[in-house]
């Protein structure tokens, strides 16, 4: 990103992947899951602005799939979905 610098634009994959990277470190997984959520949605805001819809669509269901991991062990904390309130 540095190298191919353009923008501002330019550099928030960059940010993203050395968030996600910075998060797989975390022995927490509440902590990596948080960062590798923000990742993905900031790598769907650049490949929505460069119009690449590949990558909207595999990075905008990793961001899915991660926020329903944080809803259902850090939110829910194991609690069964199947529970009644």
């Amino acid at each position: 990103s540095l190298v191919s610098y353009e923008s501002f634009w330019s550099l928030v994959p960059m940010v993203g992947i050395v968030l996600n990277s910075w998060g797989l470190w975390q022995s927490k997984l509440p902590v990596s899951r948080r960062c590798e959520a923000i990742a993905a949605f900031l790598v769907v805001v650049y490949n929505f602005r460069v119009l690449a819809w590949g990558g909207v669509l595999a990075n905008g269901f990793e961001f899915v799939m991660v926020v329903i991991a944080i809803v259902r062990f850090d939110i829910l904390k194991g609690r069964s979905l199947h529970e009644k309130y």
